[in-house]
């Protein structure tokens, strides 16, 4: 016990015992001597009946996410939804913030945290970084899919200030839910939309219903994917009160990046983001497209994206440059990077070729 003490070192599996204290009175058993030599650690207890004998294995070096009841989804395309692969408390816990919302006298559900900010992964990380990350993904892809479909839209604080515009959550009845950030105040900047979301899982909840609804009808009708709803808005979709022309997809971490003040500057957070772009991408040309061409199409798809990414960046009217060249943003960099990696590994004909192309526009 005192090496274990002095260098910070103890057995990962320590066995313990324990019995009712008054058993230390009984003259006809000695039980110390009964448990002696049996490496058990005995101690007396008051909550133990003086019938019984306790014996317990207590294993450390281990994480919740390493038991059956606390595990994560195993199938990354699920991006944490409930499975039968995953634990029941972990389904059960996923389950409860999904009712989450920013205004806890109107949420479905009360916090079980003691500081309600807890309940956001930001503030309270996952203990497995795998299923961590598959959850800030989904918020991002969230956030996608709410600006592809013009689900997450500005409009006036107040009729009085027509000015002054904040991002609220549109449903299928038209009927506004403001996105509040963790100081309880508006959504006004483009960059506050994934804090809100963060916070508010309801919402995240309520974008994914309403995406179902939308490719269900294609899903039903057997459409390819250049015949869906998602192609159609993803050519039309608008980024707050941003340019009308067509956007690229790939604006919308450009949007993110942009916004944000230079003390909240994250490179992390933006790597998820055009991570959440490309799979958002993937899994839309999945859904409807047989598995010998998926990969061709997403290959296409990656191209014309950063095509026009590059396109819209080079004219001034878009204002997407915020004083930085072509060569020298970060963000056109990192989705350089990203989308060559991702069509490498996709492995189509003359891929190295497409890579060639994309990095001669930069």
């Amino acid at each position: 016990a005192g090496v274990g003490f002095s260098t910070f070192a103890e057995p990962r599996v320590v066995k313990c015992s324990t019995f009712n204290k008054e058993l230390l009175d009984m003259r006809s058993i000695d039980v110390m001597t009964l448990l002696e030599g049996m490496e058990l650690s005995p101690q007396a207890s008051d909550t133990v009946s003086k019938y019984d004998l306790r014996f317990f294995n207590a294993l450390y070096n281990i994480t919740p996410d390493q038991l059956s009841r606390f595990r994560a989804p195993e199938n990354d395309d699920e991006k944490l939804g409930v499975t039968e692969s995953a634990g029941i408390y972990f389904n059960a816990y996923h389950e409860y913030i999904k009712k989450i919302g920013p205004d806890s006298t109107k949420s479905a559900s009360i916090s079980l945290h003691i500081d309600k900010r807890w309940d956001s992964l930001t503030e309270l990380p996952e203990i497995d970084m795998h299923a961590h990350y598959q959850e800030m993904v989904k918020i991002h892809s969230a956030l996608i899919y709410g600006v592809i479909y013009s689900m997450i839209k500005t409009h006036p604080s107040s009729r009085y200030d027509a000015q002054k515009r904040i991002f609220a959550l549109e449903d299928t009845e038209g009927e506004l839910t403001t996105l509040v950030v963790s100081n309880n105040t508006e959504c006004d900047e483009f960059y506050e939309v994934l804090d809100a979301l963060y916070r508010d899982r309801a919402s995240v909840a309520k974008i994914f219903e309403m995406s179902k609804d939308r490719f269900q009808f294609d899903v039903d009708c057997n459409r390819r994917y250049l015949e869906t709803a998602f192609y159609e808005d993803a050519t039309t979709f608008v980024i707050g009160d941003g340019h009308k022309g067509q956007n690229s997809l790939f604006e919308i971490p450009l949007t993110y990046y942009n916004t944000l003040p230079r003390a909240k500057l994250d490179d992390n957070e933006l790597a998820i983001m055009i991570d959440s772009v490309i799979s958002v991408l993937e899994g839309e040309v999945s859904r409807y497209e047989q598995e010998k061409d998926r990969d061709a199409i997403l290959t296409e798809r990656l191209m014309a994206q950063f095509k026009l990414f590059v396109e819209n960046f080079n004219t001034e009217e878009f204002n997407l440059q915020k004083n930085s060249s072509l060569q020298d943003n970060r963000v056109v960099k990192m989705v350089l990077r990203k989308v060559c990696n991702k069509i490498k590994d996709l492995k189509t004909f003359s891929f190295e070729d497409k890579i060639r192309t994309l990095r001669s526009m930069v």
